[in-house]
């Protein structure tokens, strides 16, 4: 894919990269709006509130099929594989869409990642959470999390994702998760 698009993708990814954050968030907003309900290879629009970009806040709400008809299967990967915002009157719509996090991520953090994956379409070992904030007059931040129990490790692929992450300046980070902890001996 990028060996026959190169001279594009390296244009369009160094323009990225110089963007600011408000910058980034309306790119990111007007071209999700543009294509949002396109066919396109790996993209679920069933996770978004329609062409505005924000994350579905309820995993039930995507439970269906493109037919409507409710398939436990598809319930089960999308409560798995699901895209999570917090809500509510104290926060803007524009904080919680693709284009917050778009910003959030920055520029050269998000050409970084687009590059791997336009090199090699294969997300395995791309961090397992991304947390931002997008404050009035802060800037925004986002983080990348690994989450691992005490008794896994990374992969080559997640060494490698958090490594290209950080190298572009970006936040990435690994969360080591005990079992067994109550919640009231985690707080003590």
């Amino acid at each position: 894919f990028y060996a026959s698009r190169q001279e594009g993708i390296d244009r369009r990814l160094a323009e990225i990269a110089r963007m600011s954050p408000r910058e980034l968030a309306s790119e990111a907003h007007s071209c999700f709006k543009g294509k949002f309900e396109m066919r396109i290879r790996g993209v679920r629009w069933d996770r978004y509130e329609g062409p505005c970009g924000t994350f579905r806040s309820d995993a039930s709400a995507a439970s269906s099929d493109e037919r409507g008809e409710t398939n436990a299967a598809a319930a089960t990967e999308v409560r798995r594989r699901a895209l999570w915002t917090r809500t509510g009157a104290d926060l803007p719509e524009s904080t919680q869409g693709i284009g917050a996090v778009a910003g959030a991520i920055g520029g050269p953090g998000l050409s970084a990642a687009l590059f791997e994956l336009c090199e090699d379409y294969n997300s395995a070992g791309l961090p397992d959470l991304i947390v931002w904030s997008w404050r009035e007059g802060q800037p925004p931040r986002a983080r990348f999390v690994e989450v691992k129990s005490e008794r896994d490790s990374l992969s080559r692929r997640q060494k490698m994702w958090l490594a290209v992450l950080r190298g572009a300046g970006a936040e990435a980070e690994v969360c080591h998760v005990r079992d067994g902890v109550d919640a009231g001996e985690a707080l003590e």
